[in-house]
């Protein structure tokens, strides 16, 4: 969510040879360099870096609010999960009855999104709150 509210306040000014991503007062905050298609950022001065789990966390202020911009690297999706992402995170069963030239290929990844997709509310967070008296707390489904 830092990164929306991040990049809509600022932008990503991507070319062939770099990137910039700029805050609100459009000053160039992180630079980084084309190489074998891939746009790699590269630590600033001023910058806390920290990877993590093969991400890089950068953070910088930006007119006095602290921003995070966490950049995922080195994800290699196969053909058959971008069509899974294309497609609205369709069923892997369902895409086989579309002509996809991969459709015969085997899915070993597990989509993060898929089950929480499915899901309608959120679980009941977790409550410290316990009775002392009989009947002090009632739990009851009321439709």
């Amino acid at each position: 969510m830092a990164l929306v509210s991040w990049l809509i306040a600022g932008k990503v000014i991507f070319s062939s040879s770099d990137c910039t991503l700029q805050g609100p007062m459009l000053q160039g905050v992180v630079l980084g360099k084309a190489s074998s298609g891939l746009h790699h950022i590269h630590h600033q001065p001023g910058f806390k870096a920290a990877a993590d789990n093969g991400s890089l966390v950068l953070n910088s202020d930006v007119s006095q609010e602290t921003s995070s911009v966490l950049l995922k690297r080195n994800i290699v999706f196969s053909e058959l999960d971008s069509w899974h992402f294309r497609l609205g995170h369709l069923s892997f069963d369902r895409m086989k009855l579309i002509d996809l030239s991969c459709k015969n290929q085997k899915n070993n990844n597990i989509c993060s999104v898929c089950p929480k997709a499915k899901l309608h509310r959120q679980s009941f967070p977790l409550s410290n709150t316990r009775a002392t008296k009989i009947l002090e707390l009632i739990h009851v489904d009321i439709w």
